[in-house]
């Protein structure tokens, strides 16, 4: 089965994933495209300003994008990736890349994201019915 960071976030793992529909388009404001992402998952989900605004029948997960991965030959970024974690245990855990080992995220790995420009937007998410 597909898994990456989303599928981790979104609790989507036991579901067998079409790559595809977990493709987002980089744009300023990727509110509307995660709520689609939600919505085909059978998932609400609201974006809040702060981690201390999530309601006790949700999980918070933190959205970190667009993040350069590759650059042209002027320097210019022209690839994108996109990064989820979500708070489990008491702490960040987020899944590094396709097929990658669960792991706790460091404070330094939100710090670099923080520092290149790329701050949490932090999503309310809880399951809905199919």
């Amino acid at each position: 089965m597909f898994r990456n960071c989303m599928t981790y976030a979104l609790k989507i793992e036991d579901v067998d994933v079409n790559p595809n529909d977990l493709r987002l388009w980089y744009s300023s404001n990727p509110e509307e495209e995660i709520q689609e992402k939600c919505n085909l998952f059978h998932r609400s989900c609201r974006k809040i300003s702060s981690p201390k605004d999530i309601n006790s029948n949700e999980w918070l997960i933190a959205f970190f994008g667009f993040v350069p991965i590759h650059y042209d030959y002027e320097g210019l970024a022209d690839r994108f990736d996109y990064h989820f974690m979500i708070w489990e245990n008491g702490h960040w855990e987020h899944r590094q890349g396709i097929g990658k080992d669960i792991s706790i995220v460091s404070q330094e790995t939100i710090n670099s994201f923080i520092a290149e420009g790329f701050p949490p937007q932090y999503f309310a998410i809880r399951k809905t019915e199919s």
